[in-house]
C-alpha cells in the first residue's frame, strides 16, 4: 500500500530530497496515506498548521527511508513538484 510516485519536477524539493518516479509513499506525517488525495490532505493539513515541511516514509526497491520534504508555496495550474498516483502493487514488487 501507499502512493506511487510518477514524476518529479528536477528543480523541485523533491528532486532536491532524492524522490523518484517509482518511489512509494508509505507514510505521510507519521499517518499510513494510501491514496493521492489522502497524501494532499496530509500535506494541506501540514501547511494549515503552518509547518515548513512534511516527514515521509518512502520506499524504494524495498528499502524504506525516511524524508523531510519542504512544503512549497502553491504553484500556478500544472506544475506540481511531484506527482503521486494510487499504488496497487509498487513497481518492481510482487
Amino acid at each position: 500500500n501507499g502512493v506511487v510516485i510518477t514524476g518529479v519536477d528536477e528543480d523541485s524539493k523533491a528532486a532536491e530530497r532524492d524522490l523518484q518516479e517509482g518511489d512509494v509513499i508509505v507514510e505521510a506525517a507519521q499517518t499510513e496515506v494510501k491514496s493521492p488525495a489522502e497524501f494532499l490532505a496530509k500535506i494541506a493539513e501540514a501547511k494549515k498548521a503552518g509547518r515548513k515541511s512534511i516527514f515521509l516514509l518512502v520506499e524504494r526497491k524495498g528499502d524504506m527511508r525516511f524524508v523531510a520534504l519542504p512544503i512549497e508555496e502553491e504553484k500556478p495550474a500544472g506544475t506540481t513538484p511531484a506527482r503521486p498516483q494510487q499504488n496497487g502493487t509498487p513497481h518492481g514488487h510482487e
